[in-house]
């Protein structure tokens, strides 16, 4: 299965940071760790969209998980776990889920006044391994008003039953060649999952299936930019060298300061033994003074 659903805060929490260094973190703490790691400190009420109250209480848990004491300690805690990168990925996916919000608020006022019904249908195998995919669907389309129905259904039984559906605006989901094959050249609209998109992507082909009178090019074309910008900026294998790359750089520092603190200490060292030494030889150079002679 090729959707690509790597870029979306949900899936990467799921995935790969709900623990970090046998640690368990809630979402919202990964929210704001990655945005501290990530240089966005001073802005991070308005960045999630959360009050700086609640802002200190859950800097204040993650700071007691990790027996720390200020937000430089949530950084070195992150940069010397695994989880480095994968966070890097995640605060990126922030940034793009923040420009989505801002393109349904754009969308909504394009069909504010449409009553839609949106009847998706999919493969119970489908759902057993994208249920994130499906959770976004009916998240972002109550957002937009849009009424979403759900239900597992085989191609050929919808096909058969498509008479129930007339009043509604129906669409499989599908990434299987042969389920492709069988509803062309029906009245069912299909969502070609084969091709390798970002989820975001597809949202909006089924809103464009959903809506064709209306017309969302601006708005889409628009993310589209943003979206390409960002990937292209810090693509995941760019953040996996700089990581490396500070990861070198923090060793070669240590060991700079490991082999200047022996230098010193051999230096001070040193500098004692010559002390000791002199002293030594000058005690041994005096001759003792005879008191006389038998």
């Amino acid at each position: 299965m090729n959707i690509n659903i790597i870029d979306f805060p949900q899936y990467l929490y799921a995935e790969q940071l709900q623990v970090i260094k046998d640690i368990r973190f809630t979402k919202r703490e990964i929210d704001i760790a990655a945005s501290i790691v990530c240089g966005r400190s001073a802005t991070l009420s308005a960045f999630l969209s959360i009050s700086p109250k609640t802002i200190s209480v859950h800097v204040s848990n993650i700071l007691q998980k990790i027996k720390g004491n200020s937000r430089e300690d949530i950084i070195n805690f992150v940069e010397r776990s695994d989880k480095y990168v994968f966070i890097q990925q995640y605060y990126q996916s922030l940034i793009i889920y923040r420009f989505f919000q801002e393109c349904l608020i754009k969308i909504k006022g394009l069909i504010n006044s449409k009553t839609l019904i949106c009847h998706i249908f999919y493969s119970e195998e489908f759902f057993k391994h994208k249920s994130i995919f499906l959770e976004g669907l009916e998240k972002h389309f109550s957002q937009l008003g849009v009424i979403s129905k759900f239900e597992t259904k085989d191609a050929c039984k919808l096909i058969s039953d498509i008479k129930n559906y007339q009043d509604n605006f129906v669409i499989y989901l599908s990434y299987d060649k042969a389920d492709i094959t069988k509803l062309q050249n029906t009245k069912i609209s299909l969502l070609d999952l084969s091709a390798q998109k970002s989820y975001y992507f597809y949202f909006f082909e089924i809103l464009k299936k959903l809506c064709p009178d209306v017309n969302f090019g601006e708005v889409t074309n628009d993310f589209e930019k943003q979206y390409k910008l960002l990937r292209n900026s810090q693509t995941p294998t760019n953040i996996n060298a700089n990581h490396k790359q500070t990861a070198i750089y923090k060793k070669e520092k240590n060991f700079f300061h490991h082999f200047l603190n022996r230098f010193q200490s051999n230096y001070v060292i040193s500098i004692i033994y010559t002390v000791i030494e002199t002293v030594w030889q000058k005690a041994n150079s005096i001759t003792p003074t005879r008191s006389g002679s038998l």
